[in-house]
């Protein structure tokens, strides 16, 4: 170590090397601590260790001033790679990430590969108000193909209309 001026910080868990004239600070990992070097203004992926009993989930959350940690699904078992984000101008080391953790099961599941409002009657319904005469094949394919897949998004006159008030007054 001496021949290549590196360091071991065991107090951060860093090995600090000169490449090039310049520090360059690498973090090491042991079966007690995670340490992350993120640099200024970053935005990273780290592969963490969390040992749970059951799925889970990271909701978005800033876990140190200016840095903040996006929503991510964590396996039981295994690897959860989470994203870092760093908005300082300095670099920081977190040596012991204890983000906040809450069960999957906590939360409903979408599944967008089948759609509760598709059916074959309703497709129909769609079609029948497009008027698709004198379009070329492929451009009608399309057309075609988009609103099978996604004809919940239409309004037809025989259901109600919803809207959101996104706008509240005092």
């Amino acid at each position: 170590m001496i021949n290549y001026l590196a360091k071991i910080d065991y107090g951060t868990f860093t090995l600090q090397i000169i490449v090039n004239n310049e520090i360059v600070t690498l973090p090491m990992r042991n079966k007690i601590k995670t340490s992350i070097q993120v640099p200024p203004r970053s935005e990273i992926i780290q592969a963490i260790s969390l040992h749970l009993k059951e799925d889970s989930i990271i909701c978005n959350q800033e876990i140190i001033k200016g840095v903040f940690l996006a929503n991510a699904i964590i396996p039981a078992k295994g690897i959860a790679h989470i994203k870092i984000l760093h908005t300082c101008e300095h670099s920081i080391i977190l040596s012991e990430l204890e983000p906040e953790i809450h069960p999957l099961k906590e939360y409903h599941i979408l599944d967008y590969t089948k759609n509760p409002h598709a059916s074959k009657k309703r497709f129909q319904e769609i079609m029948a108000k497009l008027n698709l005469d004198g379009m070329d094949e492929n451009a009608k394919t399309t057309i075609i193909n988009i609103c099978r897949k996604y004809q919940d998004i239409f309004h037809l006159d025989n259901e109600r209309l919803t809207t959101k008030t996104f706008i509240n007054k005092k």
